[in-house]
C-alpha cells in the first residue's frame, strides 16, 4: 500500500503518512470497512516505525474512541511496537551518539 511505502521513507515520510491517515480516516474506513484486515495493515504500516512518547500518545489518543473493527489487534500491536521502539531508543541513544561522535572525529582526522 502506498501509505506504507511513504511511511518507510524516514521521519518525513512517517509524518506525511500519519497526517494523511488521520485526515482521511473516515474515507478510508468507508472505502475498506471495519470487516477487513486492510485498516489494520494501514495502521501497522504507518505507525510501526514511530519511536517517541509523543508518537505513542498521538496514536493512542487518535484511536481512543474509534472502532477499528478487525484492525483492533493490529492497533494494539502497533502501540506495543511504539513502546518497544521508545524503550530501545532510550537504552541505546547515548551509545550510538558516542559512537558516531568518536568515529566521525577519527574519520575527519584521517583526511
Amino acid at each position: 500500500m502506498v501509505l506504507g511505502v511513504v511511511a518507510s521513507q524516514g521521519p518525513q515520510g512517517q509524518l506525511l503518512a500519519w497526517r494523511h491517515l488521520k485526515a482521511n480516516w473516515d474515507n478510508l474506513q468507508t472505502l475498506f470497512g471495519n470487516g477487513t484486515f486492510t485498516l489494520g495493515g494501514l495502521i501497522t504500516a504507518v505507525t510501526s516505525h514511530f519511536s517517541t512518547e509523543y508518537d505513542f500518545k498521538e496514536v493512542s489518543d487518535f484511536f481512543r474512541y474509534i472502532d477499528v473493527g478487525s484492525g483492533t489487534r493490529a492497533l494494539e500491536q502497533s502501540l506495543e511496537m511504539i513502546q518497544l521502539n521508545v524503550h530501545w531508543v532510550k537504552n541505546n541513544e547515548a551509545q550510538i551518539y558516542d559512537w558516531l561522535v568518536k568515529n566521525s572525529k577519527t574519520k575527519n582526522s584521517k583526511n
